[in-house]
């Protein structure tokens, strides 16, 4: 779980109140203004002395990052994949090329 400190954006007195407000990751905040809860997303703001488009634009920010376009983190995740797909071109381009 994502402590509440990685949002993107978020200061700290920003991340004191809404610990005070007894969340303390990105998950918690997710579940704590879900549908599911009655009317939690302004329950929480007012409790964390935040207003409402703050959490908003905070979230918004959250979602696209998870979202993003692959990168990096992509990838590091499928570099052998990457590998594996080049040296299988380069193996076809070779054989094609002794073929003809």
């Amino acid at each position: 779980m994502a402590n509440i400190r990685r949002l993107k954006g978020i200061d700290r007195a920003e991340v004191d109140r809404l610990r005070g407000a007894g969340i303390q990751t990105i998950e918690q905040l997710w579940v704590r203004i879900s549908p599911e809860q009655d009317n939690g997303f302004t329950d929480l703001a007012n409790k964390a002395r935040i207003d409402q488009s703050r959490l908003i634009e905070l979230l918004s920010t959250e979602g696209l990052r998870r979202t993003g376009k692959p990168g990096a983190r992509w990838l590091k995740k499928h570099w052998l994949d990457v590998v594996l797909i080049i040296g299988m071109l380069l193996l076809v381009a070779r054989v094609w090329s002794l073929v003809r």
